[in-house]
C-alpha cells in the first residue's frame, strides 16, 4: 500500500460548459475526483505543475516528498515500478537528471518512495509510512514502556517501521526532538533513567558550564558514536556520570579510545541523581583506568578515593548549574500520561506546520 502524501492531492478548477467547477486531481493534473465535496476540499493546495527550476530551490525534504510522489502516482496507474525509460523524456514527469541531482541513484529514489526495484523479474510494492505514521509509532512506544524507544528497538521489529526509515525526519533523535522524546529534552524536565540519560546529564552540566569559559561544544548531542563527550580550547573531553554505591562511584570507560581524550570529566551522584555530590576534571595522564573501570571511594580502604582526587575537584563550580536544573524541573509533571498527551500535541503541530509549508 502506497500512503498518500501532501503532494499526492490537489483542487484546480476547470471550465465545463462555461462554468467554472472544483476538481480534485494528482500530482500529475489528472482528475481523480471530479465532483468533491467543500470538506474534500479543505486544506488542499491549488495545483500548479511547478518546472524544475523551482523545484532546485526548495528545501530538500520538501524537494525529495515531491519527486517521489511522482514515482508513487506512476505505480498507481501503472501497477508497475517505473524505471528511467518510462521518465526519459515524458512531459507528465520531472526529468531523470532532476532525480539523480537529489538522490544519485535511480534505485536510491525508488526504494525511499517505498517501492522494491526489479528483484528475480518481479515488481513489489512494499508499505510507505507517512510521517505522522512514524511519529506516532514512536509515542506508542513510550505509551506501552514509559520510555522512549531506541534505534535498537525499531531493528528487525516486525511491529514497528525499521530506524532507518527515520532518517527522512533528521535521524533517530532529531526525529525524537519533534515529539519532546529525545534523550535531551526528557533529561531537561528531569527524568533520568536509563545510563544514556544519565550520562547525557553529566554531559549538559559541564557543557553549560564551560562553553563560555572555554568554548567548549558538546559533540555527542548530534553524534553518540563520538570518541569523546566534549571538544573546547583546552582539547577534547569525555564525561562520566555514576550514582553512589553504598562507599563508592564507579565510572565505566567501555568503548573510551584514551588516545582521543585530554580530559575526564567525572560527576559523582546520588543513587537517585538527585544530589551532585563531587564533580573532578582529571587530566589523562593522572588518571590509571584498570579494567575500563575506575573506583573513587570516600575514604583510605581505597586505593583511589575522595580525598586524593581533591586536587582534580570542580565541585563549586558545577553545583550551582545542578541547583538551576533541579530548580527547573522541580514542579514538572512526568507521568507517562503527561508525556504521551504533550508529545501527540506536539505532533499536532507539526504535521499542521508542514502541510502549510
Amino acid at each position: 500500500m502506497i500512503h498518500n502524501g501532501k503532494y499526492s492531492k490537489f483542487k484546480s478548477v476547470r471550465i465545463e460548459n462555461g462554468i467554472q467547477k472544483f476538481k480534485i486531481v494528482d500530482i500529475c493534473g489528472e482528475i481523480i475526483n471530479d465532483n468533491p465535496t467543500e470538506e474534500e476540499l479543505i486544506d488542499l493546495k491549488q495545483y500548479v505543475r511547478f518546472r524544475e527550476r523551482d523545484i532546485i530551490r526548495w528545501p530538500d525534504a520538501n524537494r525529495r516528498e515531491y519527486l517521489l510522489e511522482f514515482m508513487k502516482q506512476f505505480y498507481r496507474n501503472e501497477g508497475i515500478i517505473p524505471n528511467t525509460r518510462d521518465f526519459q523524456n515524458n512531459p507528465k514527469y520531472p526529468s531523470i537528471d532532476t532525480y539523480i541531482k537529489l538522490f544519485r541513484k535511480w534505485n536510491n529514489a525508488i526504494k525511499e518512495a517505498g517501492l522494491v526495484p526489479h528483484h528475480a523479474g518481479r515488481q513489489t510494492c512494499i508499505y510507505t509510512y507517512t510521517d505522522e505514521e512514524l511519529l506516532e509509532y514512536q509515542i506508542k512506544w513510550y505509551e506501552e514502556y514509559g520510555e522512549p524507544p531506541t534505534s535498537r528497538d525499531f531493528m528487525h521489529n516486525l511491529k514497528y517501521p525499521n530506524f532507518s526509515t527515520y532518517d527522512r525526519l533528521g535521524g533517530w533523535q532529531p526525529s525524537l526532538k519533534i515529539l519532546g522524546l529525545d534523550i535531551d529534552s526528557l533529561v531537561r524536565r528531569g527524568i533520568i533513567k536509563t545510563k544514556q540519560q544519565k550520562g547525557r546529564l553529566g554531559v549538559i552540566l559541564i557543557v553549560d558550564y564551560y562553553k563560555d569559559i572555554i568554548g567548549m561544544k558538546d559533540i555527542t548531542e548530534k553524534d553518540y558514536n563520538s570518541p569523546y563527550d566534549v571538544i573546547s580550547s583546552e582539547g577534547t573531553g569525555d564525561v562520566k556520570t555514576s550514582e553512589f554505591y553504598a562507599a563508592y562511584w564507579q565510572f565505566h570507560f567501555l568503548n573510551v579510545d584514551i588516545y582521543e581524550i585530554d580530559w575526564f570529566y567525572l560527576l559523582a551522584f546520588s543513587e537517585d541523581y538527585r544530589k551532585l555530590l563531587y564533580t573532578w576534571k582529571v587530566p589523562i595522564d593522572k588518571l590509571r583506568i584498570e579494567d575500563a573501570v575506575i573506583i573513587i571511594g570516600l575514604n583510605i580502604a581505597y586505593k583511589c578515593n575522595v580525598e586524593k582526587m581533591n586536587k582534580y575537584e570542580i565541585t563549586d563550580k558545577i553545583q550551582p548549574i545542578f541547583k538551576k536544573w533541579l530548580e527547573d524541573v522541580k514542579n514538572q509533571d512526568n507521568s507517562k500520561e503527561t508525556v504521551v498527551r504533550e508529545a501527540r500535541e506536539r505532533l499536532r503541530k507539526y504535521i499542521d506546520k508542514n502541510k502549510r509549508l
